[in-house]
């Protein structure tokens, strides 16, 4: 049987000595044997698995006396439904952890698209993009760029899609402006990197050649405007709608990356 100092336990359970103390003081964890001379104590692996339930419980909340009670069953089916409802416990927080690390690495993507795209010289510049075609997800009803509304945004996207959990969404924040007789009307909206085909609430961005340029947030309808002006005048194009994405340049700001389409097979989003 290998056995551990107390220093070495600690170590390796990432607790302090003192804690190792305690919990033998009051009976919760006794060390797996004490040296006659020294009175130093010594631990096993058996007591670095229980000491690990220990853990475990305390960061779901039981109170010492609480995991002193489950420590002492000696019934070992109790011990069983323990581990296989905590294993089912850490698989969520596994999932829950991994569902957080998406969300926090499109936002490094947005911060580094900001880097390459959005220096703002005194002239705007202007590039073209050959855009595939993007599957949306639009709102019913929100259309400003505001951060309580992207988190709307989300629940309302669960809340009408017929197969909620078979979507994947990019984050960001977009609007998409479209141009009807009787004017302009704006929604957000979520692009669907994967969703069922059987989704009837998804449409269709058609894949066209962009004309992209960024401008920050004050700047927004002043850019936006010159924007559909050089699609007409340079390009010959009238563009039937504009998207609007934003790329955080901190934890409230941002800028904005627009695009129109020039293509005809671009042309054809359009809703009344």
């Amino acid at each position: 049987m290998q056995l551990y100092s107390i220093g070495d336990t600690a170590q390796k359970s990432r607790t302090t000595i003192e804690t190792l103390r305690h919990y033998d003081r009051i009976g919760l964890l006794k060390p797996a044997c004490v040296a006659a001379g020294s009175g130093y104590r010594y631990y096993s692996n058996r007591e670095l698995l229980t000491l690990l339930i220990i853990q475990y419980c305390k960061r779901h909340g039981a109170s010492l006396k609480e995991i002193s009670a489950l420590l002492s069953q000696e019934d070992p089916t109790v011990f069983l439904s323990f581990f296989r409802e905590s294993e089912k416990n850490i698989d969520e927080e596994i999932a829950f952890l991994q569902e957080e690390k998406n969300c926090f690495r499109a936002l490094r993507r947005e911060y580094e698209l900001q880097m390459q795209l959005f220096s703002h010289p005194e002239e705007p510049s202007y590039s073209l993009s050959e855009t595939p075609v993007r599957h949306i997800f639009l709102s019913n009803s929100l259309s400003d760029p505001t951060s309580e509304n992207f988190c709307l945004l989300e629940e309302e996207i669960r809340q009408r899609a017929a197969y909620p959990r078979k979507m994947v969404l990019d984050q960001g924040l977009r609007r998409i402006t479209w141009f009807t007789p009787k004017g302009k009307k704006s929604r957000l909206f979520s692009i669907c990197r994967h969703y069922s085909p059987l989704e009837t609430e998804v449409r269709d961005l058609s894949p066209s050649r962009y004309l992209i340029r960024s401008c920050p947030k004050d700047k927004l309808e002043e850019a936006s405007k010159d924007l559909l002006r050089v699609a007409q005048e340079e390009y010959q194009s009238s563009p039937t709608f504009l998207v609007q994405s934003v790329v955080f340049t901190g934890v409230s700001r941002w800028d904005y990356r627009l695009e129109v389409p020039l293509d005809r097979r671009g042309q054809d989003f359009f809703i009344e």
